[in-house]
């Protein structure tokens, strides 16, 4: 028979490493998922005619996104919708956010808002607010008496 020289520091790390795994194991479950809050990065932009405010939102159907223009605050509304729910399968990782999102921008007040415009493809949203004629900047020309 050997001895064994018993080390209770030893038996405390693995007992520790084994309590981290289950933990981790049960956080990782479907009963532990946590909500993320969907927020699609947005790029606001200006040239001399138009503002434009893009957005990326992959995986959202057009028809589940809204957009609105009022009192000075352009507002985008949607939700990316989950695939549905597979019983067969068990997700071991899921770094894809699902659920609804709000997007809400101040507006200058010289845009024409009967020809504000939007463009959804390849999950990417494009709406451009065209400046009034009246609100675009004029040359003005200096004369040499």
């Amino acid at each position: 028979m050997n001895l064994t020289l018993w080390r209770p520091q030893n038996s405390m790390l693995s007992f520790g490493s084994e309590v981290d795994r289950l933990f981790d194991s049960l956080w990782r479950s479907p009963f532990f998922e946590t909500p993320v809050n969907l927020v699609p990065p947005m790029e606001a932009t200006e040239n001399e005619n138009e503002y434009r405010v893009k957005m990326e939102i992959p995986g959202i159907e057009e028809k589940d996104l809204s957009i609105t223009l009022q009192d000075g605050v352009l507002s985008v509304k949607g939700e990316k919708k989950t695939e549905g729910e597979k019983k067969d399968e068990m997700c071991y990782c899921s770094e894809v956010s699902y659920g609804s999102f709000e997007r809400a921008v101040s507006i200058p007040s010289n845009i024409d808002a009967e020809k504000v415009a939007a463009q959804y493809k390849n999950g990417v949203l494009v709406i451009t607010l065209p400046k009034r004629e009246e609100a675009k900047p004029k040359k003005i020309e200096v004369k040499v008496k």
